[in-house]
């Protein structure tokens, strides 16, 4: 068990993108440049939902446009399967925070493999994030949603979720449970699926936003996708 991540595979895909990227993707690009600092979205739901997926085509939307996005994972700085709510105090405090302030953070991950911390990262690994996709259980619970701008929850049915992660990885067993229970106890502090600024649920990640899709389409000359004209300089990608 020691030597497993929770992380999700490319296999976990959400059933819309990218019709529920682009929604996402707009709404966050309507926020880049605005106050010269890094805009800080978080990506929730329960494991198997579909998480890294989404942010990944929301990425891909974004950095077609010129917005200089890090995508980072809560699971990579979890201290273990009992190490959750430790790992998102972890993550607001020392990734969060200091993203938000200049656009970048170093933190040490979790070696899920050798059971101890691996050395500090920078994130992004050069130049300053426009957007920092913060993705994984508890990327919007209370220790990290005062920080964000966005927050985006996955909704899918328990049953098909673990059919999702069994396909990926095997039958999760005894850290389905565990990890869970933990998943409980922070939507005990926090509802973060009732709190979402946007709640995705299955049968609709495949019917675009009209709205979004309209204001994306009017976005005036300036920015690269909000029109918004911004401190820094737009740059191609996160090491950009």
């Amino acid at each position: 068990m020691a030597g497993r991540s929770p992380r999700a595979r490319p296999s976990d895909r959400a059933d819309g993108p990218p019709d529920a990227a682009l929604e996402v993707a707009v709404r966050v690009a309507r926020l880049v440049g605005r106050g010269g600092r890094a805009v800080l979205v978080g990506v929730d739901g329960r494991s198997g939902s579909g998480k890294t997926s989404l942010a990944s085509e929301v990425a891909a939307v974004l950095e077609g446009r010129g917005v200089a996005v890090a995508l980072a994972e809560v699971e990579a700085f979890v201290p273990g399967w009992d190490g959750l709510a430790d790992g998102v105090q972890r993550v607001a405090e020392r990734l969060l925070a200091p993203v938000r302030d200049r656009g970048w953070a170093e933190l040490a991950p979790w070696d899920w493999h050798a059971g101890r911390w691996s050395p500090p990262a920078r994130i992004p690994a050069r130049g300053c994030a426009d957007v920092l996709l913060l993705v994984g259980c508890g990327s919007t619970s209370a220790p990290c949603a005062p920080l964000l701008d966005v927050s985006v929850w996955l909704d899918l049915d328990e049953g098909e979720r673990r059919r999702r992660v069994t396909r990926r990885e095997g039958d999760p067993g005894a850290w389905w449970r565990a990890w869970a229970r933990q998943e409980d106890l922070l939507l005990a502090e926090r509802d973060s699926a009732r709190l979402a600024d946007v709640r995705i649920a299955p049968t609709a990640r495949r019917t675009a936003s009209a709205s979004a899709s309209a204001a994306d389409e009017k976005a005036p000359v300036g920015h690269p996708v909000t029109g918004a004209q911004s401190d820094r300089p737009p740059r191609l990608s996160a090491d950009g």
